[in-house]
């Protein structure tokens, strides 16, 4: 019976058949989240282990504390090593939602430093975003990709000292502060 159906079926559906699996298959893989990764684990395993470099262990365990340099500095070569592919991986985490994976792309971009550069408009349009944390985060991220981009920084957190979450307001006043020690753009008020 099954030899009926296959000679049943022309060239032509055959081919558009293997096309429709195909286009199936391409766009379930390209909406998976793309989580690069160095020495066989992902990037979000070593932002886990720079961002909690203790993880689930006792900090008053001597073998522990002394493993914690090793485990920082892999973790720093690794994210380096993953690099700008890194980026678009860190800024869906800083959107998740939670603040575990916020902490881990915010450690992700401070190790990236300048390197992250690519990522700064999409972060300076992540502080417009309709979560409150997601707006600061994005905006202290900047600071990590270049501390001495004054005029950016200066811009993002005046409009961020007038945000509708007050711990934002103050956050970002804090950070204007400091900036004004930095810079002689700083607007007069």
């Amino acid at each position: 019976m099954n030899i009926q159906i296959a000679n049943s079926c022309n060239a032509g559906q055959i081919r558009n058949l293997l096309l429709l699996v195909f286009c199936c298959f391409w766009l379930s893989c390209s909406n998976k989240s793309h989580n690069p990764s160095y020495g066989g684990r992902s990037l979000t395993e070593w932002l886990m282990d720079y961002s909690n470099p203790l993880g689930d262990g006792d900090p008053r365990n001597p073998e522990m504390q002394r493993t914690v340099p090793q485990r920082l500095q892999a973790a720093q070569q690794a994210v380096k090593a993953i690099g700008t592919n890194a980026i678009p991986t860190l800024l869906e985490l800083i959107q998740s939602g939670d603040q575990q994976k916020r902490d881990m792309a915010s450690a992700g971009f401070m190790v990236l430093g300048k390197d992250g550069s690519s990522a700064a408009p999409s972060l300076i349009q992540l502080t417009n975003h309709k979560d409150s944390h997601t707006r600061l985060m994005a905006a202290e991220c900047l600071i990590f990709i270049d501390p001495a981009a004054n005029k950016v920084l200066i811009e993002v957190f005046t409009r961020l000292s007038r945000d509708a979450d007050a711990s934002n307001r103050v956050k970002a006043t804090n950070y204007l502060r400091l900036l004004s020690f930095q810079s002689s753009e700083f607007p007069a008020r």
